[in-house]
Order: C-alpha cells, then structure tokens, then sequence
C-alpha cells in the first residue's frame, strides 16, 4: 500500500483557503480533496506556528490520482513525499 507524506502551506490557494485559523475547517476540506483523488489522509497535523498542516495519505486500493491530488494542492510551498514500509522496501523490485 503506497503512502505519501505531505505537507501543505496553510496558505495554500483554493481550495483550502479560508481556513488559516479554523482547524478542524482546514483538516475536513484537506481530508475530501484527498478522498475525492481518490487515497484517504490520516489525522492532520499542524506546526507550532500553524503556517503549515502535514498529513499521511494512503492509497490502500491502487486508486489515489496523484497528478490530480498535486494539481489540486499546486502550490511551491507543497511538499510530498513518497513512502514506502520496510516490508515494500524490502520486496520492491530493483
């Protein structure tokens, strides 16, 4: 199962806008945009001065839509990071 670490600037434009200091907001609209690509995010976290929000996003059935799921989250201020377990790593082909 793939996984992803993402870190988005909470000033991130549409459609997370509006959401700077209405956390749960911000964590409610993050969590759909992901599920609508098609992975689901774990809990959203935040950093202490809240300018950024970091999330584990899983794409259990194959079907996460990345170039959607970056295009919607187009911002230079994004991050992601493609994971894998020790368990994938260790099986992945070279």
């Amino acid at each position: 199962m793939p996984h992803y670490w993402i870190r988005v600037s909470t000033d991130t434009p549409d459609p997370l806008t509006g959401h700077k200091e209405n956390y749960t907001g911000f964590e409610g609209t993050f969590k759909q945009l992901v599920e609508d690509c098609g992975g689901t995010a774990r809990d959203v976290f935040f950093d202490v001065d809240s300018k950024a929000a970091y999330a584990l996003i899983e794409d259990s059935d194959g079907n996460l839509d990345l170039d959607l799921l970056d295009s919607k989250l187009s911002d230079p201020k994004t991050l992601r990071v493609d994971l894998q377990t020790a368990h994938e790593k260790q099986n992945a082909s070279p």
